[in-house]
């Protein structure tokens, strides 16, 4: 009943959940999304939808791949510069200048290039300070993004070797602004998946407007990130094959 009720509450007017994306794979989510709003309305009616309003992905073919299957409102090229020109920038699917605006849910993939198996496979620029427990450019322009559009919910994904130093971190960095930051792990071999697949997720809600600090003694964790959190790891089904 929580769940269903923070899903009512993510619906904007109009019965439409708008959503974007910071690179390639996070648009999972929204085809998730599409498919539960479809269930609810097999279930108890109504006419709500999802929309993917934009993503961010620097590789034209990523990009391209994500706007024949899912047709996203604008595609931007780089969150760094987004973040340094007022979140203003050229719409690569028309050509024409764009804003980023603001969603009622963001899902970002960020800070993997240099600890992610895949980046041994080719030449990757860094993009974490590993040895100074700070995100890099790239995570810095996320945190950027969620501090100025204060997005209902956000979704981080990270492979799972981001770090205590790291997830510190942010979680820091964005109780500053008022955001609750609620770190977990999933294992793709726990949820059906044939591989191995550890990733860390963070669940960022702001719960309000002044700085706080969840780190300290006696802080209460919002009861409905537990529900959910709860309610996913009950979803584990034994390690694959």
């Amino acid at each position: 009943m929580l769940l269903h009720k923070r899903m009512a509450s993510l619906l904007a007017s109009g019965g439409v959940l708008t959503i974007g994306t910071l690179f390639t794979g996070c648009e999972i989510l929204f085809w998730v999304v599409q498919y539960v709003l479809r269930l609810l309305q097999a279930q108890v009616g109504g006419s709500n939808r999802a929309v993917l309003k934009w993503i961010v992905e620097k590789d034209e073919w990523k990009r391209e791949f994500v706007q024949k299957r899912h047709a996203p409102g604008l595609g931007f090229d780089n969150v760094i510069e987004l973040s340094k020109s007022g979140w203003q920038g050229t719409d690569c699917f028309t050509g024409e200048q764009a804003t980023l605006t603001k969603t009622d849910l963001l899902v970002a993939g960020f800070e993997c290039d240099t600890v992610s198996r895949l980046a041994h496979l080719k030449d990757s620029g860094a993009c974490m300070e590993m040895k100074e427990g700070k995100t890099g450019t790239t995570g810095r322009a996320t945190l950027l993004c969620i501090q100025k559009f204060r997005f209902k919910l956000t979704i981080l994904e990270n492979s799972s070797v981001l770090g205590e130093r790291n997830i510190a971190y942010i979680a820091n960095y964005l109780n500053t602004f008022g955001f609750y930051v609620h770190p977990f792990m999933l294992n793709a071999a726990h949820h059906g998946s044939p591989s191995k697949r550890e990733r860390q997720y963070c669940l960022i809600i702001p719960i309000q407007d002044s700085a706080f600090d969840q780190f300290e003694e006696g802080f209460v964790t919002p009861e409905f990130v537990s529900t959910f959190t709860d309610a996913v790891l009950a979803m584990e089904t034994g390690p694959g094959i």
